[in-house]
């Protein structure tokens, strides 16, 4: 094969493989990406650490019943932690996936994993996704419930 030859195949490849790299922005998310930012979510936070979730919410504003408006970067590893302290054996399970082109619908139960007789709290969580990153989270639940089936009291 010639280096001519050999060049335009190179670049013929170059431009294949950006042209796929700038249109996955615009891509909808796919059934699996859904359930694989799902997951990502429910594992950052169950591992009750600000160290596995900073990545994820790099670029995010949270906003849940707690707080009185979004919040971010320190306030949120704040906040995060103080939860994770109020409520030791918290975890999220997953009851249903869903979304659309560009959010991630995620539906869980909240249980305290020392105390499993209680009832779970249910909540949904909202994960705004752009260009491949979480850009935004709403969740939502009963602060009320949420107390009560988490606390160790």
């Amino acid at each position: 094969m010639t280096r001519a030859v050999q060049s335009l195949r190179h670049l013929v490849l170059a431009l294949a493989l950006a042209s796929l790299l700038a249109g996955c922005a615009e891509h909808p998310l796919r059934p699996i990406d859904r359930q694989r930012w799902a997951a990502a979510w429910i594992d950052s936070f169950n591992s009750g650490r600000w160290t596995q979730m900073a990545p994820l919410l790099a670029d995010c504003q949270y906003r849940d019943p707690y707080l009185p408006a979004p919040w971010s970067g320190a306030l949120l590893s704040r906040y995060l932690t103080g939860l994770w302290q109020k409520f030791p054996g918290i975890e999220l399970r997953t009851v249903r996936v869903g979304g659309d082109s560009r959010s991630v619908t995620v539906e869980w139960q909240a249980v305290n994993s020392t105390k499993q007789q209680r009832p779970p709290a249910r909540g949904v969580s909202i994960l705004e996704i752009d260009a491949g990153r979480l850009r935004g989270v709403r969740s939502y639940f009963d602060r009320g419930r949420f107390e009560t089936a988490l606390s160790t009291g």
